[in-house]
């Protein structure tokens, strides 16, 4: 175990009030109790939400227009498909595909 000191941000004092900052230093005080590392557990949190983030509806229609031309499906059926894929990327593309 490290003896090292670490310090956690919880935000910038404007934007972030005494109140809010002194719960989420309650929270990683329960998670150190734990047994848990406050500092990772927010930076596993960072990279999930940025592996969902590109998991985007518009990035798995991508891939599926690519599936399918390797396929061999016709120009017409592509066509249609990406026509198609349009109306609903402008909906939810950028919406992660867990939330849907």
């Amino acid at each position: 175990m490290s003896r090292r000191q670490k310090t956690l941000a919880f935000g910038v004092w404007p934007d972030t009030g005494l109140a809010e900052a002194r719960a989420a230093r309650d929270a990683a005080r329960k998670l150190r109790a734990r047994g848990d590392d406050p500092a990772e557990r927010i930076k596993l949190d960072r990279i999930a939400a940025a592996v969902a983030a590109s998991h985007s509806f518009k990035a798995v229609a991508d891939e599926l227009l690519l599936i399918v031309e390797k396929e061999g499906r016709s120009a017409v059926t592509l066509t249609k498909l990406r026509w198609l894929l349009s109306f609903i990327n402008a909906a939810i593309g950028q919406r992660p595909v867990a939330s849907i």
